[in-house]
């Protein structure tokens, strides 16, 4: 019997129904801010998301740094509730380190929405990673996600059941950043030793 890891356990494959394999229910992604040049933007662009910035994030969606951060977990439970209205049954969240991946907030959204979430191990792209990542291995950043998969992401005991989002940055000069290719072998290296492991 098949089953996927999800941050409440795991459910058989059978049970999962209509699925997004792609969402950020919390995000953070101040890596990327954009620090406008004039000051009367910038004081703009620090504000609170509010209907007089708001022109300013819909042309530059990373000048404003409200703009950068969803970690109003209501509001997500409020939004996933209406999927699941509509019978949505499972969500693949992509947050990682770096870009806001909160184990606690994950959890609390699949035991108020009756929703399956599966929580994700890697790293995104290079300006998104954590001080470690230029620090470790492939080596040690394979035990890294294998240990996320296997038993738990930090000391939550919540397990990944997702590799990924794993990112190159696309530039046509090097369209994989040295620490990039390093995340991206490490994770086949950990999706490989967790097929052979029997690991879900």
């Amino acid at each position: 019997m098949a089953t996927v890891q999800t941050v409440l356990g795991p459910v058989d494959a059978s049970a999962l129904g209509p699925t997004l394999s792609h969402v950020h229910l919390t995000l953070d992604i101040l890596c990327w801010y954009m620090e406008p040049p004039d000051p009367a933007l910038r004081a703009l662009a620090a504000k609170p998301l509010c209907l007089e910035n708001l022109g300013l994030a819909r042309r530059n969606g990373l000048m404003v740094r409200d703009n950068l951060i969803q970690n109003d977990v209501a509001l997500t439970i409020r939004e996933v509730a209406e999927l699941a209205r509509a019978g949505g049954k499972t969500l693949i969240d992509m947050e990682l380190p770096g870009i806001g991946r909160d184990v606690a907030a994950l959890v609390r959204i699949a035991r108020e929405t009756g929703l399956h979430v599966v929580a994700s191990t890697g790293f995104y792209t290079q300006a998104s990673h954590p001080p470690e990542v230029a620090a470790l291995d492939a080596g040690a950043l394979t035990d890294l996600m294998v240990r996320e998969l296997e038993v738990g992401i930090g000391d939550t005991g919540v397990r990944a059941g997702n590799i990924g989002e794993i990112g190159c940055s696309g530039m046509p000069d090097a369209p994989c950043l040295p620490d990039e290719e390093k995340v991206l072998r490490a994770a086949s290296r950990a999706s490989r030793a967790c097929r052979r492991s029997g690991a879900r």
